[in-house]
C-alpha cells in the first residue's frame, strides 16, 4: 500500500520530475497442476502464490521487446488429517496429526512480448528448480498438561525432492495505466524423476504414520494471473530556492546515568519435541481431508 501511494504521488509531480522507465514487481496467484507421471501416481493439485521481477523492455524492432528477471512460486499442494495419536509425555495426552505437501520453485526467465497497444501476448523461457516436501505436524491437544514439551512439533522433510526445471509461459498483459499491468497465462515445467508422497498412499500403523512414497516425473503446470507494479527511476531538477546552511550541527552525547544496567534475562528453556507412545493405539477419529 505504501508503494501505491507513493507511486501516485510521483505521478502527481510530474512537472517537477523528469522519469525514466525501470523494472517491475509482479504479484500473482497459481492454480498447480500435476502433469504426466506425477499426474498418474495422483500427487495432489494445490494453490499458491508467486513473486517475480522483469527488467525493463529491450526493444526488439518496432513491435517486439525483450525482459529478464526472476521467479519464485510458493505452494500448498493439500493435506490430510490422521486419527489422534498418544503422546509419549509424563501427562497423558493426545496429539492431532495432520501431513501435508508443498512445493517452491525459483527460476530465472527471459519474457518476449509483442505489440505496442495495452494488451500485449508474451512468451517466456524459465530455467530454475522446483522442490517438493511432505512435512508432519503432531499439535498436542491440551499443552498445559505438559509445559516441558512443544505444544507443536514439526518435522520437516519427511518426504524431499530438489530437481532441475525447464520450460515456459505464454499469457496476456493488459495496461491498466501507467504503473499497474494485470497479467494472466499458463506455465509449464518439466523436471527430472524424484521421491513424492501422494498424500492418499498414507496410512496409520498404530501410532506411527507410514510413508511409501514412489519415484515419479516431478512435472507440472501453472495457471497464473496476477498484477505487477511498473518502477520509474526519478530524478528532481534542481531547485532555485535558497541553499541549506553548511555550518554542521553540534550534538553532544546525553549524560551517563549512575545505575548500572539491568542483568541479562536468563536463557529461554528449551522444550522436548512431541512424540507418539510406543506400543499405543491412536484414538479413532473422523479422518477428513481439505
Amino acid at each position: 500500500m505504501r508503494r501505491i501511494v507513493l507511486l501516485l504521488l510521483i505521478g502527481s509531480q510530474l512537472s517537477s520530475f523528469s522519469q525514466e522507465a525501470r523494472g517491475s514487481l509482479g504479484f500473482g496467484y497459481f492454480r498447480a497442476c500435476p502433469q504426466n507421471g506425477l499426474k498418474n501416481v495422483n500427487y495432489d493439485d494445490g494453490h499458491g502464490m508467486s513473486i517475480s521481477y522483469l527488467s525493463r523492455k529491450f526493444p526488439m524492432g518496432s513491435w517486439a521487446h525483450f525482459q529478464f528477471g526472476g521467479r519464485m512460486d510458493i505452494s500448498g499442494m493439500d493435506k490430510k488429517e490422521f486419527d489422534p495419536i498418544l503422546l509419549n509425555t509424563p501427562t497423558e495426552d493426545y496429539g492431532d496429526v495432520k501431513v501435508s505437501n508443498s512445493m517452491y520453485g525459483t527460476f530465472a526467465l527471459a519474457r518476449f512480448s509483442f505489440g505496442n497497444g495495452r494488451v500485449q501476448p508474451y512468451a517466456e523461457a524459465l530455467i530454475g528448480h522446483r522442490l517438493f516436501n511432505t512435512q508432519q505436524q503432531i499439535q498436542a491437544q491440551n499443552p498445559d498438561f505438559n509445559p516441558q514439551f512443544e505444544s507443536l512439533t514439526v518435522y520437516d522433510q519427511v518426504v524431499y525432492t530438489n530437481r532441475f526445471h525447464y520450460g515456459g509461459s505464454l499469457g496476456l498483459t493488459y495496461q491498466l495505466n501507467k504503473y499497474i499491468i494485470l497479467e494472466a497465462g499458463v506455465t509449464y515445467t518439466e523436471g527430472g524423476i524424484g521421491a513424492v508422497m501422494p498424500l492418499e498412499d498414507i496410512y496409520q500403523e498404530g501410532p506411527v504414520l507410514r510413508y511409501p512414497h514412489v519415484f515419479s516425473e516431478t512435472d507440472m503446470l501453472l495457471i497464473n494471473g496476477g498484477i505487477r507494479f511498473q518502477f520509474y527511476k526519478v530524478e528532481r531538477r534542481p531547485s532555485s530556492g535558497g541553499t541549506p546552511s553548511s555550518t554542521p550541527k553540534k550534538y553532544t552525547d546525553p549524560p551517563q546515568e549512575d545505575n548500572p544496567p539491568p542483568p541479562p534475562p536468563p536463557p529461554p528453556i528449551e522444550k522436548r519435541k512431541l512424540e507418539p507412545k510406543k506400543d499405543s493405539k491412536p484414538r479413532k477419529n473422523n479422518t477428513e481431508r481439505s
